[in-house]
């Protein structure tokens, strides 16, 4: 089992490919690009945690289409997921620490500038900036699908992509 992170897919939402520079021509393009790269890494028992905004779908589409991803699911709730916590997510929550050997990784949709062990080597994921070059403190990481070639990527993939 791998445990993977994302954010920010935006699932139908027209605007955000040209909002954020998407290399895509239309919605039907970019949803299937993100649901064959997710499910060309993400096995049926590996987690995947998504850091919110995932789909701006009409509830019927949105069950077929994350039922078409594979995984385990967790949804950290964004600002534009008022629809995507009707899905059958494993836990949906704003905020979460994960621990593991050596240190941790803390999970919020905003990037922040300190958080829950940011002394003491734990790093953060966000989403929400598309991409966009802001000021990060160092352990800090955009794990949305501008930065990560829109594909769910592992702890270790994303530090060494300094995401």
């Amino acid at each position: 089992m791998k445990t993977f992170y994302i954010s920010d897919t935006h699932f139908g939402h027209k605007n955000i490919i040209r909002l954020a520079n998407r290399p895509f021509a239309d919605v039907s393009e970019m949803d299937q690009c993100m649901v064959d790269r997710w499910n060309a890494v993400v096995g049926l028992d590996d987690v995947v945690y998504h850091l919110g905004d995932f789909s701006w779908h009409d509830p019927a589409t949105n069950r077929v289409l994350f039922s078409a991803l594979n995984g385990r699911k967790v949804l950290i709730r964004g600002n534009h997921d008022a629809s995507a916590v009707q899905l059958p997510w494993e836990d949906i929550t704003f905020y979460q620490k994960l621990g593991f050997v050596g240190g941790g990784v803390v999970l919020f949709h905003y990037p922040i500038t300190e958080w829950d062990g940011f002394h003491r080597g734990v790093v953060h994921f966000h989403g929400h900036v598309h991409g966009a070059e802001i000021f990060r403190p160092k352990n800090s990481y955009d794990v949305g699908v501008e930065k990560l070639d829109y594909t769910p990527r592992t702890f270790d993939e994303i530090v060494a992509r300094g995401a």
